[in-house]
């Protein structure tokens, strides 16, 4: 048995975490790298410095409270583990319905492509202010419930009966609501969350499970798809804006702060190769996941910085419902429209001490909530909100995932699921037969 395989049986409690976090970001400043852009604002050396001392703190502080992780069999029961899923994708299947007759109500057009659909939302949502509807307030915070069962299955073991229906419908429902919601970001939450949820898996001293050839055609099918709608929602735009996929790229580039972009580039209409749009698509996508770099240093160069970067969603949302008065001559973040990365969030609204201290408390957190879970491994909340922690860290090349629109209601929906699970438990105890405390069932 190799050295890998043991860790995996009996991994040191977060040693999952620190390796998912650095590779992520190992594959974020490889893909920097082989685009070879510079930054239209300057030495991305500062940015990149910051950088490291970010990943450095915070996975210095997930550490700091070891722990080993000790086999258990599941924590929560089959009969209790069904009715959470059920009340999930039932929930969503609601929360959809409402986001679909909310569109139908706004007069969306979906049949021409995804990316006009988006754009007439952008155009509808401008200037408006308060919750639109009573379908828009339920869509949105329901649409998303899916991400709680497909967490809580990833880390109990189950039958590959169980875990591919509970995908099946997951996946279904998060491909449904990126479509209707015109956006990617809900895709990159699930791979997020889906990885959070192995590393607690692994916390819980589970292991993984045997994989067969199937098991890996299902995944690999899966993350196609996902690859594939992100891909076409990048084509599409640049099908709209009459170019290529490669002229695309190029405006893109500048649009995202990257030094060799062509801002004004001329609509011709060309057709390009297959092969060319995909290179194309491919380089688009790279740009879009690595333009944090280039922002966090166009943010140093700032001498001085309106706004704030960070925590705009949720300023958003509670100035919807009414909770913050909506001033409209508020300053909005020098770079609106571009996500900074986390450190460089917190760079640009706190300072250097700022981003020390940001992602000292992150690693913490992320390190004291996989602790206090494993005291209480049939908490659902605690998985809650341990995997979100750990999708804050997972993402922070990217963006801070608490600004990501979805993000906040996927946390509610880890509160809620539970109580209304255990409500349907409790009345429907008296007619089902006794269930036997230890449930322990191979993937």
């Amino acid at each position: 048995m190799t050295v890998f395989q043991k860790l995996l049986k009996q991994p040191s409690a977060n040693w999952f975490l620190l390796a998912s976090f650095f590779l992520i970001w190992i594959v974020y400043f490889s893909i920097l790298g082989l685009l070879g852009y510079e930054s239209q604002y300057g030495s991305m050396l500062p940015a990149i410095v910051l950088q490291l001392l970010f990943i450095l703190l915070a996975g210095m502080f997930a550490a700091a409270l070891p722990a080993r992780a000790v086999p258990s069999p599941n924590s929560i029961g089959v009969r209790h583990l069904k009715i959470l899923i059920f009340v999930g994708i039932a929930l969503s299947v609601v929360g959809i319905a409402c986001l679909l007759t909310d569109k139908m109500l706004l007069g969306i057009n979906y049949m021409k492509d995804i990316c006009s659909a988006r754009y007439q939302m952008v155009n509808l949502a401008q200037g408006r202010t308060g919750v639109r509807s009573f379908y828009s307030f339920f869509g949105n915070l329901l649409s998303t419930s899916f991400f709680a069962p497909m967490v809580v299955v990833l880390t109990q073991n189950v039958t590959r009966k169980l875990f591919y229906t509970t995908a099946v419908c997951a996946f279904s429902c998060l491909l449904i609501f990126s479509f209707l919601a015109a956006s990617r970001t809900a895709i990159m939450l699930f791979g997020a969350f889906s990885l959070a949820a192995i590393c607690v898996r692994l916390w819980g001293g589970r292991g993984l499970p045997k994989l067969i050839g199937k098991d890996i055609f299902f995944v690999a099918g899966m993350t196609f798809i996902a690859a594939l709608f992100v891909g076409q929602v990048f084509a599409c735009r640049a099908h709209n804006s009459h170019l290529t996929t490669t002229q695309y790229e190029a405006k893109f580039a500048n649009f995202l702060g990257a030094a060799e972009g062509t801002g004004d580039i001329e609509a011709t209409g060309v057709k390009e190769s297959a092969q060319t749009k995909i290179r194309g698509v491919i380089g688009v996508t790279a740009l879009y996941f690595v333009h944090s770099a280039y922002i966090f240093s166009g943010i140093i160069e700032l001498e001085e910085r309106p706004g704030h970067a960070l925590f705009i969603y949720a300023e958003k949302l509670l100035k919807k419902v009414g909770f913050i008065k909506n001033e409209d001559d508020e300053p909005t973040w020098y770079f609106a429209g571009k996500f900074p990365s986390l450190p460089g969030g917190l760079y640009y609204d706190y300072g250097v001490a700022g981003l020390v201290i940001g992602a000292s408390i992150l690693g913490l957190l992320a390190g004291l909530a996989g602790r206090l879970w494993m005291k209480s491994p049939g908490n659902i909340v605690l998985i809650g909100i341990t995997t979100s922690l750990y999708v804050i860290m997972f993402l922070s090349p990217l963006m801070f995932a608490g600004d990501v629109m979805t993000f906040p209601f996927i946390c509610f929906a880890f509160i809620t699921i539970p109580v209304i699970t255990s409500v349907i438990a409790k009345i429907c105890k008296p007619f089902l037969a006794k269930e036997k405390p230890e449930i322990k069932l191979p993937l």
